[in-house]
């Protein structure tokens, strides 16, 4: 979506957004490549995934009820946002229903939440200067989702060290 924004709205802003997701892409892809090798895919891993992947369905079925496509970036900003979102509320449900924080490192809540920060106030420049062009739109409540489900996760996490 990044990617589209630019192309219809070549400002600063919205390369700044571009350069911000291929950089988030060359980080993830080894660390999602290092955590296959080496972790056990768990049922709680097996539960999230099946709960975004019926989210998603929902998702695409309410496009097609609304005759929009997977190619429209209302559609993809809720899918990314699905893809963040669940984990990161599972993640929450378990420090709640466990009562503890522990194992969750300090540094990946601050990393979660200054990441989804510099995403959401790159989105906001770039959305006021392209005057919300769809793409960036997308994004910007996608991020915002993130780092709202970031703020549950952290909050509780805090809460129950």
């Amino acid at each position: 979506m990044s990617i589209a924004s630019y192309r219809k709205v070549k400002s600063r802003s919205t390369l700044q957004a571009l350069i911000i997701y291929v950089n988030w892409v060359l980080l993830l892809i080894p660390m999602v490549t290092i955590t296959f090798m080496k972790c056990a895919w768990t049922r709680q891993d097996s539960l999230i995934f099946d709960l975004i992947m019926a989210s998603a369905i929902a998702v695409v079925i309410w496009g097609k009820f609304n005759e929009r496509n997977l190619s429209d970036p209302i559609i993809r900003g809720v899918l990314v946002g699905l893809f963040r979102v669940v984990p990161h509320l599972y993640m929450a449900y378990c420090i709640f229903h466990i009562g503890s924080g522990h194992g969750i490192a300090t540094m990946t809540i601050i990393a979660g939440n200054i990441t989804a920060l510099s995403r959401i106030v790159t989105l906001y420049l770039g959305g006021r200067k392209s005057n919300w062009e769809k793409g960036v739109r997308a994004l910007f409540l996608a991020e915002s989702a993130n780092e709202t489900s970031w703020l549950v996760t952290s909050l509780l996490w805090y809460l129950y060290l």
